[in-house]
This record gives structure tokens, sequence and C-alpha cells, in this order.
């Protein structure tokens, strides 16, 4: 009769929707991007990181981490870091946070793209803390940078002559 076949149906419909649980949201997991990564040879300043909890999956969700806080290193670039820890707070799913941090570059640093990796800390589900690295890619303009290599110099105080230099372009550019 078509009263048994309903039941049939929402048994069927039933168990096909019971069949495929929800996805478990993973551990957190951090990106940092940065909008503006061109840094200044030879001055001191700030480059903000945009640091974001997300899954590498589009459709995953990942745990709120929480008490986040940051350190910036230095690793194997040129650029000194002049900032300690940032307190950063409470990540949710998706949400980005942005991280001042303040760094140096030397006047001679050699131009091209370089990593700075982020040492975050974080918690999540009240469990102890959890400690990751994350890269920031940033930016030293490709310039030219001249070496004086040798000064040729056959003068005594207060004597006027010719002084010769060699000077070599040890820039990019």
């Amino acid at each position: 009769s078509m009263r048994q076949l309903l039941v049939v149906l929402l048994v069927v419909l039933g168990t096909s929707v019971a069949a495929a649980p929800a996805a478990a949201a993973e551990d957190p997991r951090f990106e940092g991007s940065v909008q503006t990564p061109y840094l200044q040879p030879g001055a001191e300043q700030t480059v903000t990181v945009s640091l974001e909890n997300d899954a590498e999956d589009v459709d995953d969700r990942v745990k709120t981490a929480t008490a986040v806080e940051v350190t910036a290193k230095e690793g194997s670039t040129p650029i000194e870091v002049r900032s300690g820890p940032i307190r950063v707070g409470t990540l949710a799913d998706g949400q980005p946070a942005d991280v001042p941090i303040r760094v140096r570059v030397p006047t001679d640093a050699p131009g091209g793209s370089y990593q700075l990796p982020l040492d975050v800390v974080y918690e999540y589900e009240g469990d102890e803390r959890e400690r990751t690295t994350v890269d920031a890619t940033v930016e030293i303009p490709r310039r030219p940078i001249f070496d004086v290599e040798t000064a040729a110099v056959d003068l005594h105080p207060r004597e006027t002559g010719t002084v010769t230099l060699a000077v070599t372009n040890a820039g990019s550019k």
C-alpha cells in the first residue's frame, strides 16, 4: 500500500543521512601572509603579518586556538627582529589577526625573497601549550650595492694627492 512505501522511504532516507557524519574539527593550523611584504634597506620598520587559524582543505574546520602568542625570529635572513612576543589572543576557525613585527633591515642586506619564521605558541581545548612555526614571506628590493675592495693611499696627514679605490657592485642590480 501507499502507507508502507512511505515508511520504507523514510527509513532509507534516515539511514543515508546518518551514514555521513559531520566532519570533526581539526587541530588548529596557522598560515601567515604579508599584504605589503616590501622592506626598506637601512631602516627600522613594521611589517604586518596576517596570521590565520585555518584548515588546509576549504571544507574542513579547525578548533579555536586560545592564548595565541607570536614571536618573530631572524632565521637565515639578514633581517634583525626588534619586537618580542606579541599576544594575539583567541583565533577561531578562519579568523585572521594582524601581527605587527618591528624589523631592521641592514643597508647592505642582499635583495630577494626571505622567509621570516614566526614561533606560534597556543592552546586549544584547555590543553597544554602547543608550538608551531609559520613562515611569513618578505621582500628586500634588488638593487646595486657597492663594495670598496681596495684603497691605495700613499699620503701623510695634511698632504694633497690621489687616492685610488676599486669599487665593485655586489648587489643584484
